[in-house]
């Protein structure tokens, strides 16, 4: 691992994306079903939905594609909600490629169901009947503009290690820089145990599932740690031997089996399963030096 600051290694990026969710609170509904039942006022809220809820699937799940994996393959690093996450520079291109074809993917279904908007209004009016009002809707020429995704990046700040602060003494600029230095390792800290958790909760999920032999499993459950053991070598931006250890070993034992294997023969299914527990203990214990792994 190079000894230069985090801000040489790593950038921060941000996500913010709306679609048109398609639905809308309807008061006069609302009332009627007051007035049908005798419950009090405000003790229902009635929300309708103005096009076909699979039209509105296809754009939630072209939009929702991007933010997984803008979360998948970036760290925590601000608090606040919504805050930037961190991005290793050794994840930057296989990040930025990923994210500016799905990106591409969403826009497109955009355009897609911009273009059809006016025909599935008019083709749900009669699944609405007298609840249908045209005021719900944007109109057609600004139905595109209810859907968009940005993306932004900013530098880290300077980390304790680069910081310089001529204008302090020696003494008041320690104090202040030790103060800064804890701030910064918890941060640091929470990024780093994001990964152990994501190599325990994937590794726990395959040791639970496989204990049961009854239990029905997708291919997912081996390929999702088949994913998450190739990009820890890029988010590991502490160079953490440990934690590529142990991506290593769930990889080579855990990742590369066959799953119609697991599925037919219940005596390595129990071995993986027993395999994936003991792996699992290690790395809660190894994740342990940073977060709480309870």
């Amino acid at each position: 691992m190079e000894n230069t600051g985090l801000e040489q290694r790593a950038i921060l990026v941000s996500f913010a994306s709306r679609t048109w969710t398609g639905q809308a609170p309807d008061k006069k509904a609302g009332k009627a079903i007051t007035e049908k039942h005798g419950n009090a006022a405000g003790t229902t809220r009635t929300t309708k939905t103005l096009v076909d809820p699979l039209e509105l699937k296809k754009n939630a799940a072209a939009f929702n594609a991007a933010y997984m994996f803008y979360r998948a393959n970036t760290l925590p690093w601000e608090d606040k909600r919504g805050g930037a996450r961190l991005l290793p520079g050794a994840n930057y291109e296989h990040f930025k490629a990923g994210l500016d074809t799905l990106i591409q993917t969403a826009e497109e279904r955009a355009d897609e169901f911009a273009g059809e908007y006016a025909g599935l209004v008019e083709d749900y009016r009669p699944q609405l009947n007298g609840l249908f009002d045209p005021a719900n809707y944007p109109a057609p020429g600004l139905i595109r503009e209810e859907f968009s995704i940005s993306v932004s990046y900013s530098p880290l700040p300077v980390s304790p290690e680069s910081l310089t602060l001529r204008f302090l003494g020696a003494e008041e600029f320690g104090t202040l820089k030790a103060k800064i230095a804890g701030a910064w390792e918890s941060q640091e800290a929470a990024a780093m145990g994001d990964l152990f958790k994501r190599l325990a909760g994937a590794v726990g999920h395959m040791a639970e599932t496989l204990a049961d032999p009854e239990k029905i499993f997708r291919d997912s459950l081996v390929g999702n740690i088949q994913e998450l053991c190739d990009l820890i070598p890029a988010l590991n931006f502490k160079g953490d031997p440990e934690l590529d250890a142990l991506a290593q070993t769930a990889r080579a034992r855990l990742a590369n089996m066959d799953p119609d294997q697991l599925r037919q023969d219940l005596k390595v299914r129990g071995q993986i399963a027993g395999e994936a527990g003991a792996l699992l203990a290690q790395i809660t214990g190894a994740g342990g030096r940073y977060i709480d792994m309870s």
